[in-house]
């Protein structure tokens, strides 16, 4: 197929997630990840690689078989039932029998298509659609239903659900996040579509500056060697303190920290401490 007919065409994520690379080797650094169903946009082809475009305009290049390409959309958005995984993985089976052992295992924020609801609305299984087609099952309790945006208060809770995920460079899924992915995965939810890196979503038009004295939970922090060198961001959750993906301090996991220590407010002479923070209250 012609690079002009993918183009028209709806190209989704078929599998838990891709590495996007910077080129169409195995050889070269990931730049980020793509989400299960995320629909991506394609711009390049070479052999069995794909370069990519997520929602958030980040590009990279992927393995071909790791896609699926159809002339329809994988949601139907007419009125059916979309199903979201709403903890940090969950399993999806070939069979509703825990026995028969889960077919695949999806992050947090992977969306399905709900077929039918087994004839009891508060039953433990859901018949979905997979991205190729496929019919599977998924328990109940690890869904949301048609999740709708949550609020600020909402927001800081769900955060600490993430706490010890190890960081992972470019990621951008429950298996693991960078930094900016971190927060760009909780600012999704509460239906904002941040840019991919620190230094892209402290100048989205969408902020406006915080003073440090203002904060409130749900604000992002940005740390840098100052304010034109942004390379670090987290999410302030009051009182000082803030939830990170960090890889510094010999702790490659998200965690918490607090304004007050020396490393993050640069009384320590660390290299990136924080300086400034960004909102979106009115």
């Amino acid at each position: 197929m012609s690079l002009f007919l993918l183009t028209l065409m709806f190209t989704y994520v078929n599998a838990p997630f891709v590495e996007m690379r910077e080129g169409p080797s195995l050889d070269t650094k990931v730049d980020s990840q793509a989400i299960y169903a995320e629909r991506v946009e394609i711009l390049e082809t070479a052999h069995d690689w794909i370069k990519i475009q997520t929602p958030d305009t980040y590009t990279g290049w992927v393995k071909k078989d790791l896609l699926r390409t159809q002339d329809y959309p994988f949601i139907d958005h007419t009125g059916a039932l979309t199903a979201m995984i709403n903890r940090r993985s969950a399993h999806i089976y070939a069979e509703p029998d825990l026995a028969m052992g889960p077919m695949m295992t999806l992050p947090y924020e992977s969306r399905l298509q709900v077929i039918d609801q087994m004839g009891n609305p508060e039953g433990r299984w859901l018949c979905v659609q997979l991205v190729n087609g496929q019919n599977a099952y998924v328990q109940r309790g690890d869904i949301m239903l048609n999740p709708k945006p949550l609020n600020h208060e909402e927001l800081t809770s769900l955060s600490l659900n993430f706490m010890d995920l190890p960081y992972t460079w470019g990621g951008r899924v429950s298996f693991g996040y960078d930094c900016s992915g971190f927060t760009q995965m909780l600012y999704r939810r509460i239906g904002v579509i941040l840019p991919r890196n620190a230094r892209q979503q402290i100048n989205w038009n969408g902020f406006h500056e915080v003073a440090t004295e203002s904060l409130q939970p749900g604000d992002l922090i940005f740390f840098g060697k100052d304010s034109s060198k942004i390379v670090h961001v987290g999410l302030f959750l009051g009182d000082n303190w803030f939830i990170h993906a960090s890889q510094s301090e010999n702790k490659p996991y998200i965690r918490l920290n607090n304004l007050t220590e020396a490393r993050w407010n640069g009384t320590e002479g660390s290299p990136f401490p924080f300086r400034t923070a960004r909102g979106i209250r009115g």
